[in-house]
């Protein structure tokens, strides 16, 4: 199943969310598609696009022998 533009819009913005909530320590790629139900592909785009908007860095890790991407916000909340 291909996302639409509509789709991925909805998705960019429940991924910062999730990311958000994360915090400081940031989520591991593969755990937010998890979450949004999605396959790797699709997840991928959402956080290039999360990145191209300089909401997020993504950086490498190495992850039980795998390289993968932590997603880590540019901005958190400021707490009152």
């Amino acid at each position: 199943m291909r996302l639409k533009e509509t789709n991925i819009e909805d998705l960019t913005g429940r991924s910062f969310r999730i990311i958000i909530n994360n915090g400081k320590d940031g989520i591991v790629q593969s755990k937010l598609w998890k979450e949004l139900d999605l396959n790797s592909r699709d997840g991928s785009r959402v956080a290039i696009r999360l990145e191209e908007r300089a909401l997020i860095k993504r950086k490498r890790f190495l992850d039980k022998g795998r390289w993968t991407y932590k997603l880590f916000p540019t901005k958190l909340p400021i707490n009152t």
